[in-house]
């Protein structure tokens, strides 16, 4: 995301409450001079939850909630992207081989709370999310090379259409079983975005 002209902070191994700390303190942050916010979050975790370093489950929506327009209004009308990369359950994907107001306008938008936002999970919910050892995990690289390739002409929608269809060619064979791991986005953009980078 540094090459799309993206502040980039990383943080490593937090524990769960330190996880929704953090999101808090971005939430009360100036973002007035910002048109985006993004979060990336690789971990384990279950349905609708992903584990702190100590175990600790966090429900997403702890994470998506201090962003909303209400609290967090400098956001308010702008994407806010999370692309949680963290199993969703235990079951395994089986694959099968087949052949604002102005002087001028004077009315003021109303924006839904839970308007502009996209979730880019690894997998769908109650399933596992895989990775290679060496290169980490599927989606996560498949994502950044997608970004890399086609950020700047395609909107986020579609790259992400193409990430679902690069992981879900990904063969993953665990005793003796065909396994295949499926994306899952959710979005409620009220606009195409493209995340270009800065010339």
């Amino acid at each position: 995301f540094k090459n799309l002209g993206f502040i980039v902070k990383l943080h490593n191994n937090l524990k769960g409450d330190e996880i929704i700390q953090e999101m808090k303190s971005y939430a009360r942050e100036d973002h007035r001079q910002y048109d985006c916010f993004v979060c990336v979050i690789t971990s384990h975790g279950i349905r609708d939850e992903i584990l702190g370093s100590d175990g600790v489950s966090v429900p997403i929506r702890s994470l998506t909630d201090p962003f909303k327009a209400i609290p967090c209004p400098d956001l308010c009308g702008k994407p806010k992207l999370f692309f949680i990369d963290a199993c969703q359950g235990h079951e395994r994907q089986q694959g099968e081989s087949f052949g604002k107001a102005s002087p001028v306008d004077p009315v003021v938008e109303v924006i839904p709370n839970e308007a502009d936002f996209l979730m880019a999970y690894a997998t769908v919910p109650g399933f596992v999310s895989y990775l290679d050892n060496r290169t980490g995990s599927f989606f996560i690289q498949t994502l950044c090379k997608a970004l890399e390739e086609y950020a700047e002409r395609l909107d986020i929608l579609h790259i992400l259409t193409m990430v679902n269809s690069a992981v879900g060619e990904f063969n993953i064979t665990i005793d003796d079983s065909k396994c295949k791991q499926s994306p899952g986005p959710l979005f409620t953009l009220r606009k195409l975005l493209f995340l270009k980078p800065p010339k």
